[in-house]
C-alpha cells in the first residue's frame, strides 16, 4: 500500500529562484541576511531585492557585502505552520557546509521546538 503525504518544499536563499518559479511550484524561501556596513542586516528578498544587492556591489566594488545564515527561529517560523497542518517538509540546502551549521543550531534548539508544539497542541485541544 502506498501512502501519500502532503508536503512543503522549503529552501534557503541560496536557491536563487525566480519569483515565478517559487510561485509555480509553491516553494518557500527562508532568506539569508545581507549587510553592507556590518551594522544593519537586511533579509534578502523581503527587505532588499537580490537585484539591489548586485547593483550595490557594482556601484561600490571595494565594499563587499557580508551575509549571515537564517537563524533557527527563522526556520521554525517557516516550518511550524506546515508541521502543525500535518504536512511533511522537504528542506533543500545548496551548500552542505551551511546545512551543517544550521543542523548544529537546530539540534540544540529541537527540544524547545517540541515543547512549543506540545504547548500549541494543548492550547488547541482546550479550545475544542
Amino acid at each position: 500500500m502506498v501512502i501519500y503525504m502532503e508536503y512543503q518544499v522549503i529552501s534557503d536563499g541560496s536557491c536563487d529562484l525566480e519569483a515565478d518559479l517559487k510561485e509555480k511550484y509553491n516553494i518557500e524561501v527562508v532568506p539569508f541576511f545581507v549587510s553592507f556596513d556590518e551594522e544593519k542586516y537586511y533579509k534578502e528578498i523581503e527587505e532588499i531585492a537580490i537585484r539591489d544587492v548586485y547593483e550595490k556591489m557594482v556601484a561600490n566594488p571595494k565594499q563587499y557585502p557580508k551575509t549571515s545564515l537564517p537563524s533557527v527561529q527563522n526556520y521554525v517560523d517557516v516550518f511550524l505552520p506546515h508541521v502543525k497542518a500535518g504536512r511533511g517538509v522537504i528542506c533543500i540546502q545548496e551548500d552542505a557546509s551551511l546545512l551543517d551549521g544550521l543542523l548544529d543550531r537546530v539540534l540544540k534548539n529541537l527540544e524547545g521546538c517540541e515543547k512549543a508544539l506540545r504547548r500549541s497542541n494543548q492550547t488547541n485541544s482546550r479550545k475544542e
